[in-house]
């Protein structure tokens, strides 16, 4: 039952960002030849800096410190552990 809800997360997802994605031009697949380029770039760098920066006030890095606090880090970075709350961990 989890795999299939993970799935109809995902696909409610991915129908929802698939068309905005395109409608804005944005690439449908990551051009691996360009990824250190691109993670050089100096918007990239700052926007990458303003979040690890936030991270008091990121939902996600607050959620994972609770999970790691709740369980342990050593669980919390296992697959098991990082699967049972993939649905929630995920952005989107």
């Amino acid at each position: 039952m989890i795999k299939s809800i993970n799935a109809c997360t995902l696909h409610r997802s991915e129908s929802k960002q698939f068309p905005i994605a395109e409608k804005n031009g944005w690439p449908m697949e990551i051009d691996w030849e360009d990824v250190q380029r691109r993670a050089k770039d100096s918007t990239m760098v700052k926007r990458l800096g303003e979040v690890i920066e936030s991270k008091d006030t990121n939902p996600f890095w607050q959620f994972a410190k609770e999970r790691a606090e709740d369980v342990g880090v050593a669980l919390a970075r296992t697959a098991k552990g990082q699967y049972a709350v993939f649905e929630k961990a995920q952005p989107g």
